[in-house]
């Protein structure tokens, strides 16, 4: 990748199903290290514009490019968590399983996973805090339990750039802080680009808002108010204060643990 190229360079961007048009004219630039935040109304393209980078769809019109090249060249460099994880709760398959599935088409040619792949597994498993969960079934963990194995999953092939949608849309509020604080942490050493419901927490850790419904505006994350919101929802939306959500979060789950 050329020092200059962008990890993610989309400019003038439509698609659309049938006659029906979900984006229109979007452009989006992304640096590295950056942690954007995606919020926007249901069916406002969110989830098409995330299966466009993956490369699972392609544009009508206008180009894309991700880590320089174009999206099916780049997938394998992509840590995707999807919004629902085809799993089936029911099947016995373990935390450590379900992440070495990350390292599919990574592993020996025989397909047989070798040690370092499983050692691999067990600290990418630490460094999400699910190392003591990596025996327990899949099926038996908690929603937040489930992303942070998820999350591990999408990680343990070194990705460069790391896509979440709505990583947190079935867990509770101290969880949503947990999950939003690992990937603070991950964000580090990786660009991430999260799609979100969660306004009251997205503006306390992503550098920048993409507004997304249909067409795409970029906002500072200062810049977010609920006016902006309004706008584009088209409704009333009440914008919560973020750290004082984050502190009653925290003062609940005390609660409830003692």
């Amino acid at each position: 990748m050329n020092p200059d190229e962008k990890i993610i360079d989309i400019k003038n961007l439509s698609f659309g199903y049938g006659r029906e048009k979900v984006l229109e004219n979007v452009s989006l630039r992304i640096e590295a290290g950056e942690f954007l935040g995606i919020v926007g109304p249901n069916g406002g393209g969110k989830t098409t514009l995330l299966k466009i980078i993956l490369g699972f769809l392609r544009p009508e019109s206008g180009s894309v490019r991700v880590l320089g090249k174009s999206p099916e060249q780049s997938v394998s460099r992509i840590g995707y968590v999807p919004q629902h994880a085809d799993f089936d709760l029911e099947f016995p398959i373990s935390v450590h399983e379900v992440v070495l599935m990350g390292l599919l088409g990574q592993s020996s040619r025989f397909g047989r996973f070798r040690s370092q792949d499983r050692e691999k597994t067990r600290r990418i498993l630490t460094k999400v805090d699910m190392h003591e969960f990596r025996h327990r079934r899949f099926g038996d963990l908690s929603g937040g339990q489930r992303q942070r194995a998820l999350i591990a999953r999408a990680l343990v092939g070194d990705p460069q750039l790391l896509i979440m949608d709505e990583p947190t849309s079935n867990v509770d509020s101290w969880s949503q802080k947990q999950i939003f604080d690992l990937l603070s942490e991950i964000n580090k050493n990786c660009t991430i680009i999260v799609v979100s419901h969660d306004l009251h927490i997205v503006p306390a850790y992503v550098t920048r808002v993409a507004c997304l419904n249909r067409t795409l505006v970029i906002h500072p994350t200062k810049e977010l108010t609920s006016e902006v919101l309004e706008n584009m929802y088209h409704t009333p939306v009440q914008f919560v204060d973020h750290e004082k959500k984050v502190l009653e979060s925290n003062h609940t789950h005390q609660t409830d643990k003692s």
